[in-house]
């Protein structure tokens, strides 16, 4: 029987405290506005900070916060409460808004709570659909659209939201909120915030983690090191590369990976003496290589990841030059444009 996933803790997290005691305040003073934009780039946990918000709203015994126990946030959370409505704005057209509209008029008195995932995704169709939501709101009805930037909604949607916008989490916030499943999985803390530089959000490198990232990028290293070790071609290597790892997370981690070691030189040291791999726990593909090699080969990782962001290399392409500047001699790399 395949493991269940680990459930993460319950928001708010430290990061979104801020938020949740302007709510809150608003709450009791009930002043809360119908309307609000909770705005946060993925992984930050917008999502997470909404439900238990909605839970919150609904709780059998909370003071500060949901209980997380009782009946009726174990509903919210499980999205089946009768009175919170989750919509995904990426897969939700007009009329299903307009029927919802109409169902929400006619429903009794008590509190409701829409809400909207991926409101950017929205078609100019059901945004004026949602608009007439907010303009003519049924009693005692919140919304709450969630949306990674708060640009990326139309300026008449914007306009009738009151803005959240989540906060960044530091790293011991995130190391906070990631300690179970790092405690359950044994992954030590410096791969844990490698693969928050990857994910940029806790929650983002949460998923990652259960869904395997650190095993595909433990043996994307396995082919680099034979790649590097002649052992491989670039063409067999790229073939070999581990097929659930996405292009984009590979050359995230590998630029963090260069970086580190970037920072880690002594800057006085001469550029063109070899830096020990026992001084800075150097990978396979990066030994022998000078201060100066490792500048070479950021420098070519980086502009990579630019020409993959604007769609400008085939995947396969990408995967070939991508072990082809982690083995390839520093002036080949300049040589060959690969920077």
């Amino acid at each position: 029987m395949a493991d269940q996933p680990r459930r993460k803790p319950f928001a708010p997290y430290p990061w979104q405290q801020a938020v949740w005691e302007r709510l809150k305040t608003q709450w009791q003073s009930a002043t809360l506005p119908h309307g609000m934009l909770f705005a946060a780039p993925a992984g930050l946990g917008y999502a997470e900070l909404a439900s238990s918000w909605a839970a919150f709203l609904f709780c059998e015994s909370s003071q500060d916060r949901p209980c997380h126990h009782c009946r009726s946030c174990q509903a919210v959370h499980d999205k089946r409460h009768a009175s919170t409505f989750f919509v995904d704005g990426a897969a939700t057209g007009v009329q299903e808004v307009r029927m919802l509209h109409a169902d929400l008029m006619l429903a009794g008195h008590g509190m409701r709570v829409v809400v909207v995932t991926h409101a950017e995704a929205l078609t100019t169709a059901a945004v004026n659909a949602w608009l007439k939501c907010l303009e003519d709101p049924p009693e005692r009805t919140l919304f709450l659209m969630l949306a990674a930037r708060a640009s990326a909604l139309p300026a008449t949607l914007r306009s009738r939201l009151v803005r959240h916008q989540i906060a960044p989490a530091t790293s011991s916030q995130a190391l906070q909120v990631l300690q179970p499943i790092l405690a359950d999985t044994g992954i030590p803390i410096s791969l844990a915030k490698t693969i928050l530089a990857c994910e940029g959000g806790p929650l983002a490198a949460w998923d990652a983690i259960e869904h395997g990232l650190v095993g595909q990028l433990q043996a994307l290293e396995q082919v680099m090191t034979a790649c590097s070790a002649g052992r491989l071609s670039v063409v067999e290597a790229a073939t070999q590369r581990p097929t659930g790892l996405a292009l984009e997370h590979a050359l995230h981690w590998i630029i963090w990976t260069v970086t580190q070691h970037i920072m880690a030189c002594d800057v006085h040291s001469a550029d063109s003496s070899p830096i020990q791999s026992s001084s800075h726990s150097l990978p396979t593909w990066l030994q022998d290589r000078s201060l100066d090699g490792l500048l070479v080969r950021h420098d070519g990782f980086v502009s990579l990841h630019k020409r993959v962001m604007n769609n400008r290399l085939t995947e396969k392409l990408a995967w070939e030059m991508l072990f082809l500047t982690a083995t390839s001699a520093d002036e080949e790399i300049v040589d060959h444009g690969f920077r």
